[in-house]
């Protein structure tokens, strides 16, 4: 299925990689989540620097980064017509 969609797959990268570094940054300087709405419900939080909330924050951080670089990275296909 991806092989048909390399478009909306790139696509689909970026916004999730946007989303959880988004949720990352959120929760790193609100102690608050994105994602799950706690940022409307609970309101602004104080930041958090925290072994424990950069721990929890990591998963996000690493997935919106792959995301990101995978996302916004050109396509082999893109960069041997290119060249």
């Amino acid at each position: 299925m991806a092989i048909w969609a390399p478009g909306h797959i790139r696509t689909y990268l970026k916004w999730i990689g946007i989303l959880y570094g988004l949720d990352a940054v959120v929760g790193l300087t609100q102690g608050r989540g994105f994602l799950d709405g706690s940022i409307v419900t609970k309101g602004m939080g104080a930041p958090d620097f925290s072994a424990t909330n950069i721990l929890v924050n990591l998963p996000h951080i690493v997935l919106a980064g792959i995301a990101l670089v995978v996302g916004f990275r050109k396509s082999p296909a893109l960069a041997r017509s290119a060249a």
